[in-house]
């Protein structure tokens, strides 16, 4: 406890003074002027004590326990501050309100004082509503109300070990909070922990509390971890655009799913992201809706940002600039061709800011697919903030970059029918260059190049090598035009069993320097002629798509095979996240 500022010397040297003397005239005196001084010492601690307690209660630092030695209190421990011993009886009593969170100390003068104690779970309420929005079913909102204020931290139990766990944080330091429960089993009574945290991380209590949760719809694929992470990651999902059920969701490292969305149909797979907010968003398309939704991870409709009537048709990306604007691939409403639109949209007003008519950008060209509606194929677009452009991928036509002002800058594709745009083509020192056919998922590097999945469709127009690849280019631009070369590539060394002719997808992950690779239609298999022959089956095999994260080395840090008993099943992007 804190020393008394009272000049305690001063007094001990009067009382040995006074003590000495032997006249019995001032012996009454003497022990009167004692009394006074342990009066005056008793105010002191008194005061000292109680300021002592009033900062702690403001402080929301409560008393862990009371130190009763046979009805004597002799001191207390706080939860931040530790042990405090008191002397000469400064509390004579106490009482600890019912649950506990609160304690009444009678001090010696006859005064009370409320302090907040740590109590036990009687005094905090817990109330729990599963899937709120009735689009996402293995998600809850909990509602935590404690008696004094801290923290929240709510942990799913995993099924495979602690880095199976899924934790939410509560962000605000209240004593009532809302948190979002996610990372649910599907058919199971989860066990989810609640643990009651002070303003100094100091865990108060822990509660659990079981909730139950209907089975997985049909149709969901099965999975098989191929190689596990060695690394300690918690919250790792896997966000997967899953077709053909169109029922999109999260799939943990031990190959569970942990999160899905249903609701919304085939919309929900239109460059279906996590946002910068943290939020999902997708483009939605068809019945005069056409619009981009943003939802929170438990299902909730936040906004809708529609582009009608003059577009429509959000298909295969939606693209969040770094200022929250939208980059939406689209159709225009009465054109007779498709998918050769690109708009942007300011996130805040809704209105449509720029659009791209690539009629007016790029030839016609039917090198390798012959459809005149559908010439392009757009299945892609990013920015590039170096010079406020953007790069768009074109299934039939390739990887090309266009101003923001609808100036084409270069393309990257094969060196084939450019007639009157051979100035723009990117080309290549290496003889040797294995050109890009019917590539996927572009995006900018930290170090500047181009990485994309390079599906292999139609590769050679059907004469050579069938492979698929992640592949990483460092491009050098002139005022129009440039050369590309490759620096960085894997799948080819996997040959066929590793080929998706159709959708994919790659990522890099900062954080640790890896490139996450999805071969995502590994049962399609495509019959190339010539741009005017050309079809397609499906595969009985289980295995439908893989997930594999690797750093530049090549070395396999993570494997996931993707297997279902629906023919035509396939993944058209995948995403590996935090689910927090």
């Amino acid at each position: 406890m804190q020393k008394s500022k009272f000049p305690q010397i001063t007094l001990y040297l009067l009382i040995i003074l006074l003590g000495s003397c032997n006249n019995d005239d001032f012996s009454d005196e003497v022990n009167a002027l004692k009394e006074d001084i342990e009066t005056i010492q008793n105010v002191n601690d008194l005061l000292v004590l109680k300021n002592l307690l009033l900062k702690a209660k403001l402080n929301e630092d409560p008393i862990v326990s009371i130190n009763d030695q046979g009805g004597i209190i002799t001191g207390f421990e706080l939860e931040n501050q530790g042990q405090i011993i008191i002397k000469n009886d400064l509390i004579t009593d106490f009482e600890v309100s019912s649950g506990g969170w609160y304690t009444s100390l009678l001090f010696n003068d006859l005064t009370t004082f409320k302090m907040p104690y740590l109590g036990d779970e009687t005094g905090v309420d817990i109330v729990i509503d599963r899937d709120i929005s009735n689009n996402a079913p293995l998600t809850a909102v909990a509602t935590v109300t404690t008696p004094i204020s801290g923290s929240v931290e709510i942990r799913v139990i995993g099924r495979d070990g602690k880095f199976s766990d899924m934790i939410t944080n509560s962000t605000a330091f209240s004593n009532k909070h809302e948190i979002e429960i996610l990372g649910l089993y599907g058919d199971f009574k989860n066990s989810v922990e609640f643990k009651i945290l002070s303003p100094h991380d100091k865990e108060r209590l822990t509660i659990i509390r079981s909730i139950i949760t209907d089975p997985l719809p049909d149709g969901l694929p099965k999975f098989k971890v191929v190689k596990q992470y060695k690394t300690e990651e918690q919250n790792v999902v896997f966000l997967v655009n899953f077709r053909p059920t169109n029922i999109p969701f999260m799939v943990d490292r031990f190959g569970k799913i942990r999160w899905y969305l249903t609701g919304f149909g085939a919309e929900a797979n239109v460059g279906l992201q996590r946002l910068k907010n943290g939020n999902i968003g997708f483009g939605k398309r068809g019945d005069g809706q056409d619009s981009v939704y943003e939802l929170t991870k438990t299902g909730q409709l936040l906004r809708e940002y529609s582009f009608y009537p003059d577009f429509e048709n959000a298909h295969h990306d939606v693209y969040e600039m770094s200022n929250g604007n939208f980059i939406i691939p689209v159709n225009k409403v009465g054109a007779a061709t498709i998918e050769d639109y690109i708009i942007e949209m300011d996130r805040n007003s809704q209105r449509i800011t720029n659009i791209w008519d690539l009629n007016l950008i790029l030839p016609k060209r039917d090198a390798l697919i012959n459809d005149p509606a559908d010439w392009v194929h757009v299945n892609a677009v990013i920015h590039d903030e170096r010079d406020n452009s953007i790069i768009i991928s074109g299934q039939r036509q390739g990887v090309f970059k266009v101003t923001w002002d609808n100036e084409l800058k270069w393309i990257f594709a094969p060196p084939f029918d450019w007639a009157g745009y051979e100035d723009y083509l990117l080309t290549s020192t290496n003889p040797n260059m294995e050109w890009i056919w019917g590539q996927h998922a572009p995006l900018i590097t930290p170090e500047g190049n181009i990485l994309l999945f390079d599906n292999g469709l139609g590769r050679g127009f059907g004469t050579s090598e069938k492979f698929s690849r992640a592949l990483e280019v460092q491009i050098t631009e002139n005022d129009t035009g440039g050369t590309v070369k490759t620096v960085w590539e894997y799948g080819r060394e996997r040959g066929e069993a590793f080929l998706s002719p159709i959708v994919s997808d790659v990522d890099y992950i900062t954080e640790s320097d890896t490139r996450l690779i999805v071969s995502g239609s590994l049962a399609f298999s495509l019959n190339y002629t010539d741009k005017d022959n050309i079809s397609f089956s499906w595969s009985t095999d289980f295995l439908k798509a893989s997930i594999i994260e690797m750093d530049e080395d090549k070395n396999i840090l993570f494997e996931l095979n993707i297997n279902s008993e629906i023919t035509a099943s396939h993944v058209y992007r995948a995403e590996k996240l935090k689910l927090n």
